[in-house]
C-alpha cells in the first residue's frame, strides 16, 4: 500500500502546482468590478421605481380629481329598493 500513498502525494502535489492562485490584485479587481455591477443595479432599480412612482402618483391624482367631481353635491345618493315576494302579499 506504500505505492498508493505515493500516488496520492503526487497527484495532490500537481493539482496544487497546476491551479494558479488569484493574486491580491485580481481578486481585488474582481470584488471591485462585483460592487460596481451591484451599484449599477441599483442605480437602474432606483430609475424605474422614480418611474413608477410618478405613474402612480400622477393615477393617484386622476382618481381623486374623478372622486371630487363625483361628490360635489349635484348628484342625488343611490336608493336601494328590495322587492319580493312578501311586498305583494302584505296588500
Amino acid at each position: 500500500m506504500p505505492s498508493l500513498e505515493i500516488m496520492n502525494q503526487h497527484d495532490s502535489a500537481s493539482r496544487r502546482s497546476t491551479t494558479p492562485q488569484p493574486s491580491a490584485l485580481a481578486e481585488f479587481q474582481s470584488q471591485r468590478q462585483a460592487a460596481q455591477y451591484r451599484e449599477d443595479c441599483f442605480q437602474a432599480w432606483q430609475h424605474r421605481w422614480a418611474d413608477a412612482k410618478d405613474h402612480l402618483v400622477k393615477r393617484l391624482d386622476a382618481i381623486d380629481e374623478q372622486l371630487t367631481h363625483l361628490a360635489d353635491g349635484k348628484r342625488t345618493l343611490p336608493k336601494l329598493t328590495l322587492v319580493g315576494n312578501d311586498f305583494f302579499n302584505e296588500t
